[in-house]
């Protein structure tokens, strides 16, 4: 499996409104904890230069002639998509798009109408936008998280349209991945198992300091989280998808938490992954490691209904997606 490079372009184009002319009446935190109309964070200094009807925002360590150029390859995307398509590691909708010293990647999404004009009522900013400031937030609070670079957008009528987001990666393996890769190379038992033991407690740590920043992870899912494995045995968690991601006033409550953590046991139950290895008593430990994470020792009571409250939610998940012909990878 090749590693992923440096930094790559997540293309998320899509259809919506954001109000410029005046602030919405209840002016304030939107309901995904990110001010309304307020796109950066106050510490954090950017610039932005325009091109109508682009324009991109970007930190300020980025180059100017970087942002230039990636104003003008990349902001051509918002076509159509047009050129060379190269399929990004199987997934849909996702595309490698050859740009210098960078892997590109281009994922176009429509948005319902209802969702254009909620939007727009509540003066919500851009989910470009909303990742953007996510993204430097995590990274602030200590999560491993991907890094955002700048994004660009399309304007139209004095509208947000389009945009994109630039993400700088870490070197790593999708979880999935890395799993089917490694645990066929173990020839003792013992040695897989403690192998899975170090991944399941970065994994799990690194979800729970997601959480405690109060943000949770509607699509966390084995593709969304990346490792990378250490020369000392340890392993370097990164969660990707930053659209994904909503702030919350405090932490997650326990029903959120059940959900973000049952997303990615649905995504770890196909037959090819349990035939690798992966057994239900490594869930178990996943989920003891998240809550002694949170600095708290689950009794064995506690311990047994949080796992069966994720098993119960992945079994209805699995089922819906089902009946929508969709498969969780």
């Amino acid at each position: 499996m090749r590693e992923l490079v440096n930094v790559y372009v997540h293309v998320y184009v899509h259809v919506h409104v954001h109000v410029y002319a005046r602030r919405p009446l209840l002016y304030g935190a939107s309901g995904n904890g990110v001010p309304r109309n307020a796109i950066l964070l106050e510490a954090v200094r950017t610039y932005t230069i325009s091109r109508p009807p682009l324009r991109i925002t970007c930190l300020e360590e980025v180059r100017r002639e970087t942002a230039e150029k990636w104003l003008e390859e990349h902001g051509s995307w918002f076509d159509g998509g047009r050129g060379a398509r190269d399929p990004w590691e199987g997934r849909p909708h996702f595309y490698r798009i050859p740009g210098p010293g960078l892997q590109a990647l281009l994922k176009r999404e429509a948005r319902p109408l209802w969702r254009i004009l909620l939007d727009a009522l509540a003066g919500r900013p851009s989910r470009t936008k909303k990742a953007f400031a996510i993204g430097l937030a995590l990274r602030d609070s200590g999560v491993r998280a991907a890094r955002p670079l700048a994004f660009i957008e399309r304007t139209s009528g004095g509208l947000v349209r389009e945009s994109c987001l630039i993400l700088e990666v870490a070197d790593g393996l999708p979880l999935r991945e890395l799993l089917l890769a490694r645990l066929k190379s173990f020839s003792n038992r013992a040695d897989g198992e403690r192998f899975k033991e170090r991944l399941w407690t970065a994994v799990a740590d690194e979800v729970a300091r997601l959480h405690a920043a109060s943000v949770r992870q509607r699509d966390l899912k084995a593709p969304n989280v990346l490792v990378k494995e250490e020369g000392d045995g340890c392993f370097t968690v990164t969660l990707l998808d930053l659209e994904g991601m909503t702030r919350l006033a405090g932490p997650p409550s326990r029903r959120a938490r059940i959900r973000d953590l049952a997303r990615l046991l649905a995504s770890l139950r196909e037959e090819e992954v349990r035939a690798a290895g992966v057994s239900p008593e490594d869930w178990t430990f996943l989920v003891a490691r998240y809550l002694d994470a949170q600095r708290r020792v689950p009794g064995p009571d506690e311990l047994s209904a949080f796992v069966k409250a994720t098993l119960r939610w992945a079994a209805r998940k699995e089922a819906r997606n089902r009946r929508r012909g969709r498969v969780i990878r």
